[in-house]
């Protein structure tokens, strides 16, 4: 991702250790890393609960990301926790498609407003 200059400092460090952890063909801990990557992004919009599932559904009810959004959210968390409690190894194919998805949603929640607010600002300001 070109913009991870733009995330927050404590995404950009799960994200850039979450890519290394896949290009080092070391799947669990990527899924891993793509689960924390969602919890960081919950920690970092404020959102505060003991599970993750009320977490994403709490991104839902605030606007953050979308309905489907949240679904695809609680398709990631199941499967990614089976990497932390199991040791489940995703395929490469489920990371590819993970990374894609919390790419979309990093530049939705992050890159794409901060661009925004820079090149359109607001006519009152």
């Amino acid at each position: 991702m070109e913009e991870v200059y733009l995330l927050p400092n404590a995404i950009r460090g799960m994200y850039t250790e979450t890519v290394s952890a896949i290009n080092n063909d070391c799947p669990i801990i990527a899924g891993i890393g793509i689960r924390g990557i969602i919890e960081t992004i919950c920690k970092e919009e404020g959102v505060e609960s003991f599970k993750l599932d009320k977490k994403i559904d709490e991104l839902f009810n605030r606007g953050k990301i979308s309905n489907d959004n949240r679904e695809i959210l609680h398709s990631l968390r199941k499967v990614y926790n089976k990497s932390a409690h199991e040791s489940l190894r995703p395929s490469d194919e489920q990371l590819k498609i993970s990374l894609e998805i919390v790419e979309v949603l990093l530049r939705q929640i992050y890159v794409h407003s901060d661009l925004a607010k820079l090149h359109f600002p607001d006519e009152k300001s």
